[in-house]
């Protein structure tokens, strides 16, 4: 997936997710290579990482922009 197609507070799954149970990924941020957190030199998504797609519980994760796969329901 671009970068310019993520949007902040949509709901996305992993591509090697795919299959019986889905964790879930709600892009909270897009980071520019070097950009505050971010000490790779490729652009990262941070995102709010959960089992359950209402993200009552959940960690926060990194992801590359390619990795994210649009969540239909």
């Amino acid at each position: 997936m671009k970068i310019k197609d993520i949007k902040i507070g949509e709901t996305y799954i992993h591509k090697e997710n795919i299959g019986y149970r889905h964790w879930y990924a709600q892009p909270v941020k897009i980071l520019k290579p070097k950009q505050d957190e971010n000490t790779k030199t490729y652009t990262l998504v941070k995102c709010k990482w959960s089992s359950n797609p209402s993200f009552m519980c959940g960690i926060m994760k990194y992801f590359r922009p390619g990795d994210l796969i649009p969540y239909k329901n």
